[in-house]
């Protein structure tokens, strides 16, 4: 599980959707915000009952998202990121799934 000074709480940041930027890949719906570079990065990933019926699925595809996002988020403050899981994103191997979030944030960061 992500500490919880990295967890995004969308409760509290109800118009975090509406001030946010999109940005789509073939794996996930990315939804970001950069913050003051000061604050610590945070995330939150969203994987819809739609594309894995089973929690343990669900579950699944988390906890690797947030053991390759943590370093990455460490690394870059001032981001907050809500990861919306695609159906695709059930069919990829774990190497891939780290080569896809690495590309993300190179993107993301460049783009800051």
């Amino acid at each position: 599980m992500i500490p919880h000074e990295h967890r995004l709480n969308l409760r509290k940041k109800q118009d975090f959707f509406n001030k946010s930027k999109r940005y789509f890949t073939d794996h996930f719906i990315i939804f970001y915000c950069f913050i003051i570079q000061d604050q610590k990065s945070k995330l939150v990933v969203v994987v819809p009952k739609k594309n894995a019926k089973k929690r343990v699925i669900r579950s699944k595809i988390k906890r690797q998202i947030y053991a390759v996002a943590l370093p990455l988020l460490k690394e870059n403050p001032g981001l907050e990121l809500v990861m919306v899981v695609k159906s695709d994103c059930l069919k990829i191997t774990f190497e891939e799934l780290t080569i896809q979030i690495k590309s993300i944030f190179k993107n993301l960061v460049k783009n800051y």
